[in-house]
Parts: structure tokens; sequence; C-alpha cells
């Protein structure tokens, strides 16, 4: 996740490592008690696709911070264009989750869709913290 902290420089690399691992942990409980829930209630389906949605958000961060690892400021535009095509790309494999797991089970793919929701609100929710906290810098 060294990317990500270096694209914003005023803010910590160790605030942001620690803030993208708390979000990973919190989705990681909240789907462990999302597949007992579910389990109980009879829809084991829709807490297991919590977790595949959990596990696609966390690649897709992962993606996201090796494609502007590789980038080079001195060609702007063309990093910009790599940057959009990429995240094109990103989407379009969360889609496809999504979709093909309705195709096994709609209560598959809401559990996909809840678990990508969850880890991206997460995630936004640690930033804003580490962005609006007076002791964001290490």
């Amino acid at each position: 996740m060294n990317a990500l902290a270096s694209m914003a420089p005023s803010l910590g690399m160790n605030a942001v490592t620690r803030a993208i691992r708390t979000a990973v942990l919190i989705g990681l409980a909240i789907t462990f008690v999302a597949i007992v829930v579910s389990t109980l209630l009879g829809y084991s389906l829709v807490g297991f696709g919590m977790l595949i949605g959990l596990g696609t958000a966390i690649l897709n961060l992962r993606m996201m911070d090796a494609r502007i690892a590789s980038v080079h400021i001195e060609d702007a535009k063309e990093a910009r264009k790599g940057l959009v095509l990429h995240s094109i790309g990103r989407l379009l494999i969360a889609t496809a989750v999504i979709i093909g797991s309705f195709f096994i089970s709609p209560f598959l793919a809401i559990g996909v869709l809840l678990g990508l929701v969850i880890f991206q609100f997460l995630l936004l929710a640690m930033m804003a913290k580490v962005a609006y906290s007076g002791d964001s810098k290490d």
C-alpha cells in the first residue's frame, strides 16, 4: 500500500497503511458475523457472498496500488489514460463477479454486493479519519 500513501505525502505512510489494515480487519469481522448470522437464518450464501465481495474489494485495492506504483509522473497525460483504463478494467472485474454470482444464486449476488459496498464504505471512513485527524503525519 506504499503507492497509495505516496500520493498524499501530507498523510503519513504508516497512517494510511494502518487505515487500510483497519478497514480490512473490520471488514473481516463484519463478514464473519454475517456468515454466522446468515447461516443461522438459513441464508448462508449471503454470508459467503460477503466474503467473496470482501475478497474482490481487497483484490481491487491491491490492483489499484500496483498500478499507482507503476505510474511515472513524466508523462502525466499518458499516466492518467493508463489509470483510467485500469480503473475501468477493475470495475468490469467487480461487475463480472457480481453478475456471475447472480447466475449461481441471487442470495450470493446480494452478499457479494454487500461485501463490496461495506468494504468501500469502511475504507472511505478510515481514510477520512486519517485525512481529518490532526496527527496524521508519522
